[in-house]
């Protein structure tokens, strides 16, 4: 067995007792093979790491999964009013309401603060065929009353209805996608000169 010693700062080399300047080529080849040994352990230890590395990596990967947002809740159906069945006015409601499902708009909403301003301009056109009342005011001037189609002569519902739908300014107050609120009225004096009038009043 060879040892390697430290004298005075020199590195010398015994086996027993005996002494030597320089490495045998034995001892050489065994602190080779333990330098190669060594290289070997050393990258084997890296290549280890580095597959431990690489595996924490791997294992440490997360991965975020969002809740997805939920849908909205459908809008209530808006509740729709109707004047009383059996009336002249119900006729010309569904009308009404049938002319606007099919442009794709929302059904009218029956009004009874509307109605009874129907009422009044369907007694006052009797006197003044006019969108003016016979005091001086417009039709504005009633309570809820955004636009109006008033019209003599017809004795039916669809009667009226058509007359309107064929006006481009009538048709357009019954198919206004911003009017949400209705309200009609027909007023039969048989000694006038037309005998039958009709009021039809918008609102929101």
């Amino acid at each position: 067995m060879w040892y390697r010693i430290e004298i005075d700062g020199e590195t010398v080399y015994v086996q027993c007792s005996a002494l030597a300047d320089e490495l045998p080529e034995a001892v050489m080849e065994d602190e080779e093979e333990e330098t190669e040994e060594t290289a070997a352990e050393t990258a084997a230890a890296v290549e280890t790491e580095t597959a431990v590395t690489t595996e924490t990596t791997a294992t440490t990967t997360v991965v975020v999964e969002t809740e997805p947002e939920p849908e909205p809740e459908p809008e209530p159906e808006r509740s729709i009013n109707y004047p009383p069945e059996g009336t002249i006015e119900y006729d010309l409601f569904i009308l009404v309401n049938e002319a606007r499902e099919d442009a794709g708009l929302e059904p009218y909403s029956w009004s009874g603060t509307l109605a009874d301003a129907a009422d009044i301009r369907a007694e006052e056109i009797v006197e003044l065929f006019s969108h003016t009342r016979p005091n001086g005011e417009d039709c504005f001037s009633l309570s809820g009353v955004w636009a109006e189609n008033i019209a003599a002569g017809q004795s039916s519902a669809q009667e009226v209805f058509d007359s309107w739908m064929d006006s481009d300014g009538h048709r357009a107050n019954i198919l206004d996608p911003d009017y949400e609120t209705c309200g009609f009225s027909m007023c039969y004096e048989e000694d006038s000169e037309y005998g039958y009038y009709w009021a039809q009043e918008f609102g929101y």
